[in-house]
């Protein structure tokens, strides 16, 4: 097999972004021998000796500024740079750092998009004709062969017995994040009183919400107390963090939330739409085939997962 590099951030943290690379590594390791490098300080000097030496293809999945800058002065041209979206900054970039982003996109052996419509990110280049892309969802699939040991490794016993039987209500967060407006971009608050109403109605099913990494601030503190307080509230609440992964999960659950104030492309919900689990998720930007929507300012979230469960 032949050797490329992979430069990317891989999980921990779970995001969009970093599940993606894993996969991506995951489906170039049937080809190739691939060598991952994370971009981290302690990792500048390995990764400026690949692009200095090394003949091997490189992947670059990360927009770190060092690590375009690197490349550029030291005139790396064999390489992918995967954007998940990063493109759409560089008009607010300053003078600089522009400069540096456009020499890095111009060298680029080709250009992986994670969507079509990050093509109009390059039209404005006046080299845009002499550039390669190729569309690339950011969906991929998990391994399916990892779903034994995931399950074995992190889910509790309680979440074990219920698999399988579609009784579980779950809804999921990266983060306890507020956006620059103080909103609850997961609107975790919501999600969790809903779950307070809702758990002792429905004892046959399983609430759990799933934050994969809570922030050390007043908020993250306020969420995770709310999610103690269920717990020992309810046997049917359980809490998932650490990064734990949900996507074994979705065969069995029989709604999947995605209430957020603002959205990418979530992997999440296109995990649970594969799985062809029912999903209801905020009307805050255009959806999937096949996703039940939700008004945060019309609808009401209780109101909602009891018309669903209810058969309305």
């Amino acid at each position: 097999m032949n050797k490329i590099y992979f430069i990317g951030t891989l999980p921990q943290p779970t995001g969009g972004v970093t599940i993606y690379n894993k996969r991506k590594v995951g489906i170039l390791s049937n080809e190739y021998q691939v060598v991952v490098i994370q971009p981290k300080i302690n990792t500048l000097l390995s990764i400026a000796k690949i692009f200095t030496f090394s003949n091997a293809l490189v992947y670059i999945s990360t927009f770190n500024f060092i690590v375009i800058l690197l490349a550029t002065i030291l005139n790396l041209k064999n390489f992918y740079f995967i954007d998940h979206n990063t493109s759409r900054h560089i008009n607010s970039f300053g003078f600089f750092k522009k400069i540096i982003c456009l020499i890095f996109f111009k060298r680029a052996k080709k250009i992986i998009l994670v969507s079509n419509h990050l093509l109009e990110n390059y039209k404005r280049f006046s080299f845009f004709k002499d550039m390669k892309f190729q569309i690339e969802q950011a969906f991929i699939p998990p391994n399916i062969s990892e779903k034994k040991c995931i399950i074995a490794k992190y889910y509790p016993d309680e979440l074990k017995k219920i698999l399988g039987t579609r009784k579980i209500i779950l809804a999921s967060a990266s983060k306890t994040n507020l956006d620059n407006c103080g909103k609850d971009i997961y609107t975790l608050r919501e999600t969790l009183n809903t779950y307070d109403i809702l758990a002792e109605k429905y004892t046959n099913y399983l609430f759990v919400m799933a934050i994969a990494e809570f922030s050390n601030d007043e908020f993250g503190l306020e969420i995770k107390n709310m999610c103690e307080v269920l717990s020992k509230k309810y046997k049917n609440f359980i809490l998932l963090t650490n990064n734990t992964p949900i996507w074994p999960l979705f065969e069995s659950t029989s709604l999947f939330l995605r209430i957020t104030t603002t959205d990418g492309d979530s992997v999440s919900l296109k995990e649970a739409l594969f799985f062809e689990c029912p999903v209801l998720a905020t009307d805050v930007v255009v959806r999937p085939d096949g996703t039940n929507l939700f008004n945060l300012n019309r609808d009401n979230l209780a109101t909602a997962v009891t018309n669903f469960l209810s058969g309305k």
